[in-house]
């Protein structure tokens, strides 16, 4: 027990160190390699429960709070930004009169990989459990954690990521948008999935195709026209590179640094459907077709007026 003398050398320093504590989730750290990202998302997930949100979960916080709040310096600060973003777990936009930044946190991205480092845990202390998020959504977050494989399934507890993340996956047209990506990353490689029935097979086929199709349906929001062209663009990338392209696990990093890039406005994703794509493609060869007609006619109509003034000197 600390004596008294101890606990007021403590007392002064907290008085001395004023200002509010600052909860940094060490998980957050682990998951995505690096501590000041971690304490970065720690910092932007309390703010996204405070009242400055809108109904969209957008809120503006300037650079400078970020800074005096975290510590972290301006390149830490850009580079944890950048980290959280090819995550797919930070949104931005500038909006407003004076282009504010703001942030979202998407919360279902971030509850699958808390979920999968509390999974992969528990299989390196060969403890069964089941999956709180993707596998059984009904089994009680408390039910998990006497499995003791760490701390990320009581954060999303607190954070209410099952419940979000269980409604999402079971909204209605979810099953159509992961077809229509199995279905476009089949057309654009050739691969087919995996066809074994062993548990082995299933498990596999789980880790390299089911679930990496349906992170990127999460990446796009399941927006079934942004998942496709995503697909597209992280297949072309891939193959320019001339990297291996074995399965949909083998573009997920593409994917998710490309969608980095879109939601800081690097870049932008073609979402119009193949039908319109195939009426705009026809509709600019119509124009130029046109085009060329006028400028034979046009021609036409200079080759007769010559004629006709040369037949009237």
């Amino acid at each position: 027990m600390p004596t008294e003398e101890q606990k007021n050398d403590v007392a002064k320093i907290k008085f001395l160190l004023g200002g509010k504590v600052i909860a940094y989730h060490a998980n957050l750290g682990h998951v995505l390699g690096s501590a000041k990202a971690g304490i970065l998302a720690s910092q932007l997930l309390f703010w996204s429960q405070q009242d400055i949100v809108d109904e969209e979960g957008w809120f503006y916080r300037t650079q400078d709070k970020l800074r005096e709040e975290t510590a972290l310096s301006r390149a830490e600060l850009d580079s944890a930004r950048k980290q959280l973003r090819s995550f797919g777990i930070l949104e931005e936009k500038r909006c407003g009169e004076h282009g504010k930044l703001h942030y979202r946190m998407n919360w279902i991205i971030l509850g699958l990989l808390l979920d999968a480092a509390v999974k992969k845990r528990c299989e390196e202390k060969g403890i069964v459990r089941a999956n709180v998020i993707a596998e059984n959504p009904q089994t009680s977050v408390s039910e998990s954690r006497k499995h003791d494989c760490g701390k990320p399934a009581n954060f999303i507890k607190k954070n209410q990521l099952k419940e979000d993340i269980k409604i999402s996956l079971k909204t209605s047209g979810h099953n159509a948008v992961r077809k229509a990506l199995e279905e476009e990353f089949i057309k654009v490689t050739g691969l087919s999935p995996p066809t074994g029935t062993t548990a082995k097979a299933q498990k596999a086929a789980g880790t390299l195709w089911w679930q990496p199709l349906r992170e990127i349906a999460v990446l796009t929001n399941w927006n079934q026209n942004q998942g496709v062209s995503l697909i597209r663009v992280s297949v072309k990338r891939m193959r320019e590179g001339k990297l291996t392209i074995s399965d949909p696990n083998s573009i997920l990093k593409v994917a998710r640094a490309i969608m980095g890039e879109v939601n800081s406005g690097l870049t932008t994703l073609d979402t119009r459907s193949r039908d319109e794509k195939i009426q705009a493609e026809s509709d600019y060869y119509e124009k130029k077709r046109r085009r060329r007609i006028n400028a034979q006619d046009m021609a036409r109509q200079m080759e007769d007026d010559g004629e006709g003034q040369g037949r009237t000197d």
